[in-house]
């Protein structure tokens, strides 16, 4: 028969048993508990890291503002110099400077910063001539050592996918930033463009400027003044690189009698009109080649 002090000490086995098992699974959740520090201690590590790179790029943002004021005042300066040896190359030397400027008028605010805990935010605040336009993002799971996008606002057409892919390999944000910029500023230039040529100069157009979504491909229809007896129509087909804010190629359609038709490439061919749209803004091409004002 079981005595009392078996009874006492099976019981007080068990009771040990119990703390031991305790005390280990203690041990594992204090072992979770530092870890989740340790990973909290690198994110903050990488946010402090991606505040700086904030800090700079706002600091390049300042010194852009300032040689876009400089450019100004170099504009007046070249403009009244410039010797030309050919029409074309005469609008070409003296829109020179005035082209960089445009590039700097189309300002993006850009800011990193923390959304939740190892998620991370890179936004593009765009604006046009000083006046906001709208903002762009891009949410990332920084968790890894290779970032994904969980969530963004981008049109379809930026290719963020593949340009996060790159920067995986490149594993450096400034990589994906510079490079977003880069789709953003020739994105919003050819958008900009197309809206300045159709409010100034839209009533000398056969129709409203015809423009894919991301503005890089764009299909207008000039009305040229030319003696009566000559009719027909012409039609430009521009295409751009998604990156590019000038056109890499110019179509032309030309339908009409024989003597409109030697007239109008005459027309093209006395302004040299591949490399004033190569190298002009849309309207100022335009204007140039058709003879057209704002």
């Amino acid at each position: 028969m079981e005595t009392l002090s078996q009874r006492i000490s099976a019981a007080t086995f068990q009771s040990l048993k119990q703390i031991q098992e305790k005390n280990t699974q203690l041990s594992i959740e204090t072992d979770k508990i530092f870890e989740q520090k340790d990973s909290f201690r690198n994110l903050q590590k990488e946010l402090a890291c991606l505040e700086e790179e904030n800090l700079r790029l706002k600091q390049q943002f300042t010194s852009i503002c300032e040689m876009e004021h400089k450019l100004e005042e170099d504009v007046k300066d070249t403009t009244k110099s410039v010797i030309p040896e050919s029409f074309a190359n005469q609008v070409v030397q003296t829109q020179k400077l005035e082209e960089i400027l445009y590039a700097f008028r189309i300002g993006t605010g850009i800011t990193v910063l923390k959304v939740m805990d190892k998620v991370a935010r890179v936004q593009f605040d765009i604006s046009l001539d000083s006046c906001y336009m709208e903002s762009l993002y891009a949410d990332f799971d920084v968790s890894s050592e290779h970032p994904r996008i969980l969530e963004s606002n981008f049109p379809v057409f930026i290719p963020l996918g593949v340009v996060s892919e790159k920067w995986k390999d490149e594993k450096d944000i400034k990589f994906f930033i510079q490079k977003v910029y880069s789709l953003l500023k020739a994105y919003f230039s050819r958008k900009n463009q197309v809206q300045i040529l159709q409010e100034n100069v839209g009533e000398f157009l056969r129709w409203p400027v015809h423009a894919s979504m991301s503005y890089d491909f764009l299909e207008f229809s000039p009305m040229i003044d030319i003696p009566e007896d000559l009719y027909g129509t012409v039609a430009l087909k521009l295409k751009y690189g998604i990156s590019e804010c000038f056109p890499k190629d110019v179509e032309v359609e030309i339908q009409g009698n024989e003597d409109f038709q030697e007239k109008i490439k005459s027309i093209l061919s006395e302004k040299n009109y591949l490399l004033l749209f190569r190298s002009c803004l849309l309207m100022e091409a335009f204007n140039l080649i058709f003879g057209t004002k704002e």
